[in-house]
């Protein structure tokens, strides 16, 4: 089986109108293909409607039988006054839907702590999310009633998700994301989540290690990353495209980003694997 990796499309970026065939066999011909599933892991896009259409034609176009997907924080965002209406100021909502919407077409498949066996592959995953606990291992030593408010303190002033996550406590949703993946990571054979699995500094990109920051790019799957019987970790969230191995496990990272991060999509690379 061979299977393409991508996140972080951020689709409304690069498509302000609807996506077509052609638009879409432009923008991503040298990074899609030749394979029989795509693993899109997160940050689709900020509306939900272009986000599906996108889908439908990538998975048209480059010929998948399947497409795999889990949500990202941007998936999450209201990003204008419609859509905070539209979703009752619930990014909750919005998220519920999209992943109904995925669900909907054959082949496609938007992973919330289940797993879909594909040819005698089990591929896991949910949206993961960060924890903070970087911030924690790497930079502050108090009690934990200071770090919570320090590192929720921290997310304000910091992250954009402080502006267009509606209704959420973060924090708590970290809990029942790791609640998940524990529910399947010892059946599955590919792991897909949004967020990096890992703390360790060697395995974040080195012009960020030594931001506190890097707190809301990771969190700890340690337990999961020893004693998983998963031969690869797929996310995404950073970007910069990233590969590391820890217990044996392939962790792997190829982001579309922004368009000006990477010359409107000539900068961006494919990333493959067979099982």
């Amino acid at each position: 089986m061979k299977i393409d990796i991508l996140s972080d499309l951020h689709i409304d970026f690069y498509f302000r109108k609807k996506p077509t065939e052609d638009k879409i066999q432009s923008l991503y011909k040298n990074l899609l293909g030749n394979a029989d599933v795509l693993i899109v892991a997160g940050d689709i896009g900020h509306y939900n409607k272009q986000n599906i259409q996108t889908l439908k034609l990538i998975k048209e176009v480059f010929g998948y039988r399947h497409i795999l997907c889990v949500l990202g924080n941007h998936d999450y965002y209201l990003i204008d006054g419609s859509s905070q209406r539209n979703y009752n100021y619930r990014s909750f909502f919005r998220a519920e839907r999209m992943r109904e919407l995925i669900n909907s077409v054959e082949g496609m498949y938007c992973l919330d702590g289940d797993i879909i066996e594909i040819d005698g592959v089990k591929f896991g995953g949910c949206d993961g999310w960060y924890d903070g606990e970087y911030i924690r291992r790497h930079f502050w030593k108090k009690d934990e009633e200071y770090m919570k408010g320090y590192i929720s303190l921290l997310w304000r002033r910091t992250m954009a998700d402080a502006d267009y996550l509606f209704d959420m406590d973060w924090q708590a949703y970290a809990g029942l994301q790791k609640e998940k993946i524990r529910s399947i990571y010892q059946e599955t054979d590919v792991m897909i989540t949004h967020i990096n699995p890992s703390i360790k500094k060697e395995h974040t990109h080195k012009k960020f290690r030594d931001e506190d920051t890097t707190g809301y790019f990771t969190f700890d799957g340690e337990e999961f990353l020893k004693n998983g019987s998963m031969r690869y970790w797929i996310f995404g969230h950073t970007h910069d495209r990233t590969e590391y191995k820890e217990h044996g496990v392939q962790c792997l990272c190829n982001p579309m980003g922004y368009p000006n991060e990477n010359m409107n999509g000539n900068c961006a690379r494919a990333m493959h694997i067979e099982i």
